[in-house]
């Protein structure tokens, strides 16, 4: 393969792909993305609607109906989860800073087995899917 020439990609899709693209390298596979424009034709009617965005509850319509009950709890507890996590990464973290310059081995160590992401990218996909 020569630098600058052109790579046939296969793709999964019947849309064919216009203008720039993104390629992203997540977890050992390529992912491609690119923007569609997206129309939509249809009549929507006269009725007007009215909703309500909120914390505890996802959404509210305008005849008092509620969507998304206990999302504010669900939310709130991953917050304060994340957060004592991220507090304790940030005292490993204060540590490596220390032993770097002394005792690299180790340095190496505490950033293998406690500074990695996989385990909080994996919670994080799992929490917004």
């Amino acid at each position: 393969m020569k630098r600058g020439s052109l790579l046939a990609i296969p793709v999964g899709t019947n849309y064919s792909i216009t203008g720039q693209i993104r390629l992203i390298l997540r977890g050992g596979q390529v992912e491609i993305h690119y923007t569609i424009d997206n129309t939509d034709e249809r009549t929507c009617g006269t009725l007007e609607l009215g909703i309500d965005k909120g914390y505890t509850e996802a959404l509210v319509d305008s005849e008092g109906e509620f969507y998304g009950k206990g999302l504010g709890t669900i939310l709130s507890k991953e917050s304060d989860s994340l957060k004592k996590k991220y507090q304790k990464r940030n005292k490993i973290k204060t540590v490596l800073d220390q032993v770097e310059q002394k005792n690299p081995k180790k340095a190496k160590r505490i950033r293998k087995n406690n500074l990695g992401r996989k385990k909080l990218n994996r919670r994080k996909k799992k929490h917004q899917a």
